[in-house]
């Protein structure tokens, strides 16, 4: 059980790093208008909204660190789906105009 707490936690900190890195360089002033701005568009603070973005940027952003487990982890599925879930969770609440975890989506 620890172990399997342990990897989730892993896998939740190098997933922030790299989508920290990735939404960094999609704010940049030469891609931003082509790319991440689709995702700024969308005004209304629902969770819907998460998934409002540009084919590129939903594949480097959200797909590429969820290939990356599973192709090159020794991790199980389950243990993959479980961190798809709480990633998906906590992603969904910054978006949804509510607070109920602490909520850094206001300070990008």
């Amino acid at each position: 059980m620890c172990l399997t707490v342990y990897k989730i936690l892993i896998m939740i900190i190098l997933f922030d790093i790299y989508f920290y890195i990735v939404h960094r360089i999609l704010h940049h002033k030469s891609i931003y208008k082509y790319i991440h701005k689709i995702h700024h568009k969308y005004n209304e603070t629902v969770f819907l909204a998460t998934e409002y973005s540009h084919f590129l940027e939903y594949t480097f952003a959200n797909l590429v660190p969820i290939m990356f487990f599973m192709l090159f982890s020794s991790y199980s599925i389950d243990l993959i789906i479980i961190w798809i879930t709480i990633s998906m969770i906590s992603v969904y609440e910054n978006h949804s105009g509510y607070s109920i975890i602490y909520d850094f989506q206001d300070y990008h």
